[in-house]
């Protein structure tokens, strides 16, 4: 499951609140977003969509096919 940050709030004494119970870890700061990661790792989709090395290999191929006119 994907990991996301605590909404923060927009009142200064909230937001001072919330950021002082976080470093003496009275509340997590996380919440689910209901993502499953393994799905995404099962379709290959990561972080990066592209690899050098397969930007390489789609370069290569288009090389070696030759003009298409």
């Amino acid at each position: 499951m994907t990991v996301k940050r605590l909404p923060r709030p927009r009142d200064p004494i909230q937001l001072g609140k919330l950021m002082v119970d976080i470093a003496t870890g009275q509340v997590v700061d996380a919440m689910d977003d209901g993502k499953d990661a393994g799905a995404a790792a099962m379709a290959g989709v990561t972080g990066k969509l592209w690899e050098l090395a397969d930007l390489v290999k789609v370069l290569e191929d288009w090389e070696a096919k030759g003009p298409t006119e």
